[in-house]
């Protein structure tokens, strides 16, 4: 017995796969990029335009993003991002749910402080698409402790 099976539609579909996961990474590569130039530059409207709509209305985050920026000191000098992969639900291959939650790792800043920031950001949530954007962030100390949250807790 011999099996023939076409290549096309499988290479389709790995290409739209890696297409995909690019503009996954760079989607987490811009944010992780946008917070940490916000954090330098105490730009606190540009970091709540992140949020998402939800998020904005119910919580006090000009308070919240103040009390950040006043423990973030200096500026980035250098830093990496991990946890990119996503996470989520879809059904037929259309997504209804797509979340990131990466780490950007080790923010030395030319002060020679060093930071963590780790946020939740749904790309796609169809239940509520007030929940687009930043859910949580936390700003987190060199010895792992969050000393700051933006967000839900």
């Amino acid at each position: 017995m011999c099996l023939c099976f076409s290549g096309c539609s499988i290479i389709r579909k790995i290409e739209t796969a890696f297409n995909e996961i690019e503009t996954d990474n760079d989607y987490v590569n811009n944010m992780c990029h946008e917070i940490v130039r916000c954090f330098d530059e105490r730009d606190t409207s540009s970091l709540k335009d992140l949020f998402s709509l939800n998020i904005r209305n119910e919580y006090d985050l000009d308070l919240q993003i103040a009390y950040a920026f006043s423990l973030y000191n200096g500026i980035s000098e250098s830093y990496y991002v991990t946890q990119k992969g996503w996470a989520g639900g879809y059904k037929d291959g259309i997504f209804f749910d797509k979340h990131f939650t990466p780490v950007i790792k080790e923010i030395v800043t030319d002060e020679g402080e060093i930071y963590s920031i780790n946020y939740l950001t749904y790309y796609i949530f169809e239940e509520d698409k007030g929940e687009i954007g930043i859910t949580a962030l936390g700003l987190v100390d060199e010895d792992g402790k969050e000393i700051a949250r933006i967000g839900k807790e």
